[in-house]
């Protein structure tokens, strides 16, 4: 359980604790994967979902990641 401290402006401590929240690793290494993919699957109709990290995200555009995998399909 993650949890994380918190010093308010009038001096007091919070300590906040998230249950269920995990941390992604990205799917190529180990680093957090802020990202998923983006990549659209025609036959799935659903998005890859894929945890990557920024570097092995391809930012096709403002707010579309795709992975390694699905960036090669592309081409």
């Amino acid at each position: 359980m993650p949890c994380e401290i918190i010093k308010t402006p009038g001096g007091g401590t919070i300590i906040a604790c998230r249950r269920g929240e995990s941390r992604r690793r990205c799917h190529y290494c180990s680093n957090p994967a802020p990202y998923l993919c983006d990549f659209f699957g025609p036959i799935t109709k659903e998005t890859c979902d894929r945890p990557i990290c920024d570097a092995h995200r391809d930012g096709i555009s403002q707010g579309v990641d795709h992975c390694k995998l699905h960036k090669e399909a592309r081409k």
